[in-house]
């Protein structure tokens, strides 16, 4: 098996798949191999991969059903277990020459590193550049971990799925726990938390070497923000649970992993409240309320105090973060 497995869900990709697959053709580091699943595409998605399959690194399997985005994706992390890394890039991104032996050398210099990110582009359906800077390359590190890495996280996904390489042997420690989830939106900040609470490192380069691009027709523009939001505060609340000082979280001081739980929960209610109410889904509000109770009842009954932590994290912090900001953690502060 190559060092590194490149795992491609592929789903009506025929517009963009060529350029992905191009780009790793012309990698400067060429020990990998590449995993392409087509997920009964209504367009010529195979036709457009049979090209590329002289080139021995690449296989395409062709599901005869749809499994959607996770199943599909975690059927492929399974097909390159032999590998040593892996990648899970976009059917739509694009990779500079040198993207894997950046990564490469990086995870050669550090043992205790789960990961291995780097900056992207932002490119439009033409390929052309989107200038907009991410407001957290400034305060990332070129190496974060421990307690810093889990909060840090839980204030904000700040890693794009398709710049980041994962070793294969921190991702069996928690394979278990990945798996037992079915997140479309947020399966990659399900696993980043999931790394992070095993108390491995991430690396940061800054250099970008990757391109994401931004279309449409992607499928984090084509979910619902039911579905987007009620993912996201089902991750926060799934990882707070597995906090337990054990196997996850032992970086963090056992009254802060408490407060984590207390204020996910509190979140998981909210959440529920506001799709059953505000916006008119009453069965998924309902279930994020049924889970918060179960979960921490105080947390529940004292959803007022968290909700005015809220409040006031609202205002104070400087950009508008996708997890828990009452954490008040400095990477979601004005001051970082």
């Amino acid at each position: 098996m190559s060092r590194v497995a490149i795992c491609i869900p592929a789903f009506n990709g025929a517009a963009y798949l060529p350029v992905l697959l191009d780009s790793l053709q012309r990698q400067t580091f060429t020990d990998f191999r590449v995993f392409i699943a087509d997920d009964v595409s209504s367009d010529n998605t195979v036709a457009v991969v049979k090209p590329f399959l002289a080139d021995p690194r690449f296989q395409l399997v062709e599901r005869s059903q749809n499994l959607g985005f996770n199943r599909n994706l975690i059927q492929l992390i399974e097909a390159g277990a032999g590998a040593e890394f892996f990648l899970m890039p976009g059917q739509d991104d694009v990779y500079a020459p040198a993207f894997l032996k950046n990564h490469i050398n990086f995870f050669e210099s550090h043992p205790a590193a789960a990961l291995v990110h780097s900056r992207s582009e932002l490119i439009d359906e033409a390929g052309k550049t989107i200038d907009r800077d991410q407001w957290y390359w400034s305060r990332l590190q070129p190496v974060t971990q421990g307690a810093e890495l889990v909060e840090s996280l839980l204030t904000h996904n700040f890693i794009c799925l398709p710049a980041a390489m994962v070793r294969r042997a921190a991702f069996d420690e928690i394979s278990g726990e990945f798996k037992s989830e079915t997140y479309t939106f947020v399966p990659d900040w399900w696993l980043w938390l999931l790394l992070a609470a095993r108390g491995w490192e991430f690396g940061f380069l800054a250099a970008p070497d990757c391109s994401y691009r931004l279309h449409s027709g992607q499928l984090t523009q084509t979910l619902g923000n039911i579905t987007k939001t009620s993912e996201m505060t089902r991750v926060i609340a799934r990882i707070a649970q597995l906090l337990d000082g054990e196997k996850f979280g032992r970086d963090l001081p056992a009254a802060r992993r408490a407060e984590i739980r207390r204020l996910a929960n509190a979140r998981l209610f909210r959440r529920g409240v506001a799709l059953a109410l505000r916006a008119g889904q009453p069965a998924e509000g309902l279930r994020l309320i049924n889970a918060a109770w179960r979960n921490a009842p105080l947390s529940v009954l004292g959803a007022p105090v968290f909700f005015g932590r809220y409040a006031l994290a609202k205002c104070r912090q400087e950009v508008d973060c996708a997890g828990l900001i009452e954490l008040f953690h400095p990477f979601g502060k004005r001051s970082s």
